[in-house]
């Protein structure tokens, strides 16, 4: 994130919450993307909250080494090294190259199992499925099958050079079919769109109307058009600020 109130292609509609998070809370989301290493937090009470949040018809997104902590007998696997370069084929036909080295943890999907994303077979590497989607009550579990959808081996090694108004080195970023997967699922979350290079947040009133506030993180203009993912905008009026 760089500045103040940072554009995202989604708008400002993500919270972090803390894996304690009881039903009643879980439930006033869509969607749940359960990042890091739980750890201590990878319990049964945690385990029943996400279930529970999924039964009702929640959508969550666990990678490979949450979902073999919390759900062991799905039989993750080990981890496997798959090379630089390799290609992962969605279910759509599209094809997303990672440039670098990864791992993916081996699983036998189910019937009934989904395979969202294949990992595409490669000289010194191996393949397989790398997104499964797990229907469960109206809702289902998506499973990145990379422990943390990192790559493996560190981009940058070293000290860190310190520049004036330049990002500092990422030895680990987030996998491009990783990337793939959550900008659907937040797409299917997105209720407006304002124009590119604004950051916005909605907020939906008791009658059903919403106010939607925009900011320019920058110093130039920049296009202003808001339209609704679904439906149709039947009134739009700007209110004055104070």
């Amino acid at each position: 994130e760089r500045g103040f109130l940072s554009p995202t292609p989604y708008g400002d509609m993500a919270d972090c919450l803390l894996s304690d998070a009881p039903p009643c809370v879980l439930g006033q989301y869509g969607l749940v993307v359960l990042a890091g290493t739980l750890d201590e937090g990878a319990n049964a009470e945690t385990r029943d909250n996400l279930e529970q949040f999924t039964d009702g018809g929640g959508r969550l997104v666990v990678t490979a080494a949450n979902a073999r902590a919390m759900w062991p007998e799905w039989g993750i696997g080990d981890e496997q090294s798959i090379a630089a370069g390799s290609t992962i084929r969605f279910s759509d036909g599209t094809l997303v190259e990672e440039v670098n080295a990864f791992e993916l943890c081996a699983l036998e999907p189910r019937d009934g199992d989904e395979v969202i994303a294949e990992c595409e077979t490669v000289a010194g590497s191996g393949g397989g499925p790398a997104v499964v989607r797990i229907a469960r009550g109206k809702g289902c579990i998506t499973v990145l099958l990379s422990p943390l959808g990192l790559n493996s081996e560190p981009q940058a090694t070293g000290p860190v050079e310190c520049a004036e108004d330049r990002p500092l080195p990422c030895p680990f970023g987030m996998l491009e079919h990783a990337k793939r997967l959550l900008s659907d699922e937040f797409g299917k979350q997105q209720i407006f769109s304002v124009g590119e290079g604004l950051s916005f947040i909605a907020c939906r009133r008791p009658d059903g109307a919403y106010t939607l506030g925009v900011q320019n993180n920058g110093l130039d203009e920049k296009p202003l058009a808001v339209s609704a993912a679904t439906g149709t905008v039947s009134d739009l009026r700007e209110l004055a600020l104070d």
